[in-house]
């Protein structure tokens, strides 16, 4: 009789009757599914207690999380007693891959700047209020020909969110000569090592500085499990505010706002794909939260600056800090920091940066200077590194589509780098004592390579085609002489 007048015409006639749950039962808004939902946050939260006592038995005192994994609303809800939040996502994970009969698959090919970093929204969108957070898995996985972007998607914006731990996956490490590229082996991908490489610098150098501001996302665990939005994401438009402010999310939590802090309420919500071994937010419009609305109140309350050029209607999205602007439009990121400044861009495009300035490129990539030389900027360094990130593929790879979807082969080594033509050029105060060589994988000097100096300005033409024993990805700028006054 209970379970009638709690569940209406939804409830079975006895317990007995009672049958084993749909995906469908829980995405409604009905005291059912509420009631399921219910269930399955206390359930959740019980295993983690499980693990955590018996880790407790078997003598470890360390902090504890689990669910690494659900991005959905009751999720975070779930994850209410985790003594750190952890999660992992990827960018293109490959569905249906396998080495064997020559090599299949399929990926996409799409931009994580062109959907707007989503990765690293999702990731962000579970970053609970006040509690130690870490990315423990994460990759933008080959053949995605984008991969260059993963140390300015993944990397800057985790500094600038200020989360805790970061790990790529996997198998970053290896001391065996390179062998056939396939998914989710970093060690043995020269674009994944470079992204290796410039994210050690981004985040656990914190060239990147983190958000003051912080906007926090106040959930109620009633309010979710009563409507339908238990099993759903957060919105497209508030998880955008990610890319301009600090952002975490409270889930019955009745803190008022601390210094520098925002608070809003959920509006709306985005599906989420799920997969045995990741998921992902889906793009969503189901929401009343104006983005452009809500960017100009950060605005005239200080928490962004006046001149911001975050803008929803354009695609366009810059951080508190000014470090990081992401044009979605145009599959374009810039950093602009002291010791670290580049882009991520398709082929054709320019920018002037601070110091370094990037005046021609003749194929799609990443290109970033970075000072290597403690903690002086690039203008004042003594030694910096140049990384030119393209693509890599194996030999004889092939596909059935002419952007690189589906995989009908493998291929073999050697390792085929997309090469270019790039001019650039930077400011620095030991431009006249500066010389240039190009770089082996293994950091050994292959080739010097010509500079013209002006004064304290830097150019510097690479055909990374045509360089000496080359090709190469890395090149270090190293004082020789009497620096200028």
């Amino acid at each position: 009789e209970a379970l009638r007048k709690a569940w209406g015409k939804e409830a079975p006639s006895s317990f007995d009757k009672i049958t084993a749950f749909r995906s469908s039962d829980i995405r409604r808004a009905t005291p059912m599914a509420s009631d399921i939902n219910r269930f399955l946050m206390e359930l959740e939260n019980s295993i983690f207690h499980f693990y955590k006592n018996f880790l407790r038995e078997i003598g470890y005192p360390g902090p504890v999380s689990a669910m690494n994994l659900g991005k959905a609303f009751r999720h975070a809800a779930s994850r209410k007693d985790f003594d750190f939040i952890a999660m992992n996502g990827y960018h293109a994970h490959p569905n249906g891959f396998s080495s064997s009969n020559g090599g299949s698959g399929v990926i996409s090919q799409e931009s994580s700047i062109g959907n707007a970093g989503n990765l690293i929204r999702g990731f962000a969108s579970m970053r609970r209020y006040r509690t130690p957070y870490m990315v423990t898995e994460h990759l933008h996985v080959f053949w995605n020909k984008y991969r260059y972007e993963q140390a300015f998607v993944t990397g800057g914006y985790s500094a600038f969110q200020d989360f805790d731990g970061l790990t790529g996956f996997g198998s970053n490490i290896t001391l065996n000569a390179y062998v056939t590229l396939s998914p989710f082996m970093l060690g043995n991908d020269p674009i994944a090592k470079t992204q290796e490489f410039l994210t050690a610098l981004l985040f656990l150098r914190r060239d990147v500085s983190p958000g003051r501001h912080l906007v926090r996302l106040a959930l109620n665990s009633d309010e979710i499990l009563r409507s339908n939005a238990a099993m759903e994401g957060i919105s497209s438009a508030q998880g955008k505010v990610i890319l301009t402010s600090r952002f975490a999310y409270s889930c019955d939590l009745r803190t008022p706002p601390g210094k520098d802090e925002i608070v809003i309420g959920r509006s709306g919500g985005a599906g989420i794909i799920l997969d045995a071994w990741y998921n992902t937010l889906m793009e969503s419009k189901n929401t009343l939260f104006n983005l452009d609305r809500f960017l100009q109140d950060l605005r005239k309350k200080g928490a962004l600056p006046a001149g911001n050029l975050s803008s929803e209607t354009r695609g366009i999205y810059e951080t508190e800090t000014g470090e990081l602007l992401m044009d979605t439009r145009r599959n374009f990121l810039r950093i602009r920091t002291p010791r670290l400044q580049g882009i991520c861009a398709e082929a054709g495009a320019s920018a002037k940066l601070p110091d370094f300035e990037i005046r021609k490129m003749t194929t799609r990539g990443n290109l970033a200077l970075a000072s290597i030389d403690g903690t002086r900027p690039i203008r004042e360094a003594r030694r910096l590194l140049l990384v030119v990130a393209t693509n890599v593929l194996n030999s004889g790879m092939k596909f059935e589509d002419p952007e690189q979807r589906f995989l009908l082969k493998l291929g073999s080594t050697p390792l085929l780098l997309e090469t270019g033509q790039f001019e650039l050029a930077f400011t620095n105060r030991h431009a006249d004592s500066l010389k240039a060589y190009a770089l082996a994988m293994d950091g050994k000097r292959i080739a010097e390579l010509p500079l013209h100096v002006r004064g304290s300005r830097v150019e510097l033409s690479l055909d990374t085609a045509a360089i000496p024993n080359g090709p190469a990805l890395y090149f270090e700028f190293q004082t020789t002489g009497k620096a200028m006054p």
